[in-house]
């Protein structure tokens, strides 16, 4: 029973940081296909406002 707690707490701790590892690569993939599609210009416009997007998501407070 004592070894499932450290296993729990770790869970817990992948289960808060999921939706920022997701969101951080559908940033990623999408910046990507904008330099595919579009060209380096368009890829790091996307990637910038993925950034500011996640900021505003994750860390504004609210």
């Amino acid at each position: 029973m004592a070894r499932k707690v450290p296993v729990r707490r770790w869970m817990q701790g992948l289960n808060r940081a999921m939706p920022v590892v997701l969101d951080t690569v559908g940033v990623i993939l999408l910046s990507g296909s904008a330099i595919l599609a579009f060209g380096l210009a368009a890829g790091v416009a996307a990637l910038g406002v993925g950034c500011i997007v996640l900021n505003w998501r994750f860390y504004s407070g609210t």
